[in-house]
This record gives structure tokens, C-alpha cells and sequence, in this order.
């Protein structure tokens, strides 16, 4: 066991610099959680945009392929009117109600 003594002889110099290092650590913490918080935000919202090209990727392909059935309808003779899957389902076409 120490002597008593010890612990007076302690400069207390030291325990202020461990405060100092405590607030510090706790800063450093706090600023690693915000920019985290920030990265997850980024990722989410890329991740948002990213389904949002999908899907309009999706309905130009749609589209693009329409185009191309109702050419060779008119080509033939033939009045064609499709109906595109997301049409039957939400009665929308990129977003413009039909």
C-alpha cells in the first residue's frame, strides 16, 4: 500500500490536464456522432435518388419500348393503344396524371 503522503505530493496540474483531456475526448466524441450523422443523412438521401433514377429508368425503358410497338402498329395499319403497367397501376406516367 502507498503512503498518504503520496497523494499530497501529487501535482494537481496533472488532474486539471486530465479534465482538459476528458472535455476534449468529449468534444472529439460529440463531433465524430455529428459527422456520422451527416454521412448516414448523405447516404440516405443518395440512396433515395438512387431509386428515384431506377424508377424513371424503368418508365423511359417502358416508354421506349411503346414507341416502338406503336411504330410498328401505325406502320401496319393498326391504331394501337397500350397501356403501360404503371399506368394500370397508379394511372400516372411519369408523375402526369393520364
Amino acid at each position: 500500500m502507498f503512503p498518504v503522503n503520496i497523494l499530497y505530493n501529487f501535482p494537481k496540474k496533472n488532474f486539471l490536464d486530465m479534465d482538459q483531456k476528458d472535455s476534449d475526448l468529449v468534444e472529439l466524441r460529440r463531433r465524430v456522432s455529428e459527422t456520422q450523422q451527416k454521412i448516414d443523412d448523405n447516404a440516405s438521401t443518395m440512396g433515395k435518388m438512387l431509386d428515384g433514377a431506377k424508377q424513371e429508368i424503368q418508365q423511359l425503358g417502358e416508354l421506349a419500348l411503346l414507341d416502338s410497338f406503336r411504330q410498328r402498329s401505325e406502320s401496319d395499319g393498326k391504331v394501337f393503344r397500350p397501356q403501360l403497367p404503371s399506368e394500370l397501376v397508379t394511372g400516372t406516367v411519369l408523375g402526369t396524371k393520364v
